[in-house]
């Protein structure tokens, strides 16, 4: 039986490092050549033991240029900033050992489901790179290519966000040396939403039968909730009733951290969301805590994924003729049109609206709705006041006009 044959590596003068030499001859410590690179040799610390080692030294092409970098990387190793690049993977295994991070795993579910598809794209487009050798010209080119498909610019860059994760994650553990800088795409200023009227949000939820949809009663409810809390949709479903309290007047907003930074806050209820919710309470689903709770649930205690599917049809059914509108009655076919693009934040928008209207400070709607800015964002976009109010302010508006329930009291004379 013929044993296997060792394969030797061939040295060659490509291959096999040498010493540097002065032109004196005598020879410079620590530094190396191997082909046309230079390589400086150093005492590295790895796991608690100075060990010796080479790197490269980059965009050295002489020899003064390799002294002068070597003396570089001596200084910066003294000082501890020296970064020792052991092994660069492959993008599509440093995406696997993100995943498997204490980093990935403290993000909640839902960003985690959002940053998967950006990672799966990366995989598909450099997956085969290795960490190390992603340029931004590489970057660039899938921005470019994301953007043609038709991608908002905000959402390109947090594509480009979550591969800076990864390649940030590979650098913290000596796998990338640097992070390429990327600019963000300069995304246009969101178009400030008009207010939401009335008369729109009493016909979105007439359209709430159960002929239109089967989920639609629950879809009511919703949708009046949101209206009268301005939470965020994905906070609003995970509710559970022992977050309400009635006595106290207070709902406890993101109690299990679903809220979008992760903090729990306190509602104080109106009279109008004590009695929706007295509402609901009295036709509450004995075998469920949720305020809305999932249909396809089962045996299980779930709260509803979303509404999106419901709202859609929702969004589509026109009123009935029969209904009688205030002022005018439009046409079926232009109520329709303006409900098409109503979405959940759209109620975020109509109550933070009417609390300014109501002439709620700002940092009190900022603390209701979650905003940690002291209601610098509210008085900059969500101030959508309707015209009607407006013209009302107006009206009471006197600048050099004295009011005329206004008496002049006669002045004492002085003496």
């Amino acid at each position: 039986m013929s044993t296997p044959r060792k394969t030797t590596r061939k040295v060659t003068p490509e291959t096999k490092f040498v010493p540097v030499f002065h032109k004196n001859g005598h020879r410079i410590e620590g530094l190396w050549q191997r082909g046309s690179r230079f390589y400086g040799q150093l005492r590295v610390l790895k796991n608690g033991i100075k060990r010796p080692t080479r790197i490269a030294l980059r965009d050295a092409n002489t020899v003064p240029q390799a002294v002068e970098r070597l003396a570089e990387e001596r200084q910066k190793n003294r000082e501890g900033e020296l970064v020792i690049i052991q092994h660069s993977p492959k993008l599509i295994d440093a995406i696997k050992q993100y995943k498997e991070s204490t980093n990935w795993k403290l993000k909640r579910e839902a960003t985690r489901v959002s940053d998967r598809g950006y990672l799966n794209r990366w995989t598909v487009e450099l997956g085969n790179q290795k960490a190390d050798n992603i340029q931004p010209a590489m970057i660039y080119g899938v921005r470019d290519k994301l953007f043609t498909e038709g991608k908002h610019p905000r959402t390109i860059n947090l594509y480009v966000g979550g591969l800076m994760q990864v390649l940030r994650f590979c650098h913290e553990r000596g796998q990338l040396k640097r992070v390429p800088k990327i600019e963000r795409l300069e995304a246009p200023k969101p178009r400030r939403q008009s207010y939401f009227p009335d008369h729109l949000f009493e016909q979105l939820l007439d359209n709430c039968r159960p002929e239109v949809n089967k989920n639609a009663p629950q879809m009511r409810d919703f949708l009046r909730f949101l209206a009268l809390t301005g939470t965020r949709e994905q906070e609003a479903t995970a509710i559970a009733w022992r977050d309400i309290d009635f006595e106290g007047r207070r709902v406890v907003i993101g109690a299990n951290m679903e809220t979008k930074n992760g903090e729990t806050r306190d509602l104080d209820m109106s009279d109008e969301l004590i009695e929706l919710l007295a509402e609901m309470k009295a036709r509450r689903q004995p075998d469920s805590q949720w305020l809305f709770p999932s249909p396809q649930r089962g045996k299980k205690d779930e709260h509803v994924k979303n509404f999106r599917a419901c709202l859609n049809a929702v969004r589509g059914t026109p009123r009935p003729i029969t209904k009688a509108w205030k002022g005018r009655r439009p046409k079926t076919e232009e109520v329709n049109s303006q409900l098409a693009h109503v979405g959940f934040h759209t109620l975020r928008h109509l109550f933070i609206s009417k609390c300014v209207m109501a002439g709620v400070p700002y940092m009190t709607i900022a603390e209701w709705v979650g905003h940690q800015d002291g209601g610098v964002l509210i008085g900059k976009v969500y101030g959508h006041l309707c015209k009607d109010h407006k013209a009302d302010m107006a009206k009471k508006l006197s600048l050099f006009k004295k009011p005329e329930n206004v008496v002049e009291l006669p002045q004492q004379a002085a003496g």
